[in-house]
């Protein structure tokens, strides 16, 4: 058991930033293997790029085939928010959670996004009738 005379991290201290950009890119990254039967995966690969600096890689995976595609990369500091995108050749930068979740919901959901997915899929051999998006 700790000694609590020297431990000085307060008692507030107790998980991740309910806020945090990469929280809700997890959500759906698990959902799109759900939606699929997991024929595509999705993972979200974290890495530091800078003092402070994350940039979070949204994957599409086919596992049958090892292969990896990067839809789109967000960064941001230790604070959450700003958060800066890149998705294909379009940069951009969100001040805040509600910002970055409209944000995501128009990214995951544009034709752009929908075509890859549907690519994806053929190239793992779905079948047309399961590759409803």
């Amino acid at each position: 058991m700790p000694n609590e005379e020297f431990d000085f991290w307060p008692a507030d201290l107790d998980g991740a930033d309910p806020d945090a950009p990469v929280l809700l890119l997890r959500t759906q990254a698990s959902l799109l293997g759900k939606k699929f039967k997991n024929i595509l995966e999705a993972s979200v690969d974290t890495n530091r790029v800078g003092a402070g600096i994350f940039r979070h890689d949204f994957d599409i995976r086919i596992p049958s085939m090892g292969y990896t595609y990067t839809l789109f990369w967000i960064q941001h500091g230790l604070d959450p928010y700003p958060v800066t995108w890149t998705f294909d050749t379009q940069q951009g930068r969100l001040a805040s959670k509600e910002e970055y979740t409209a944000w995501l919901r128009a990214t995951l959901s544009s034709d752009r996004t929908k075509r890859i997915v549907r690519t994806l899929l053929a190239q793992a051999g779905a079948e047309p009738q399961s590759a409803q998006f």
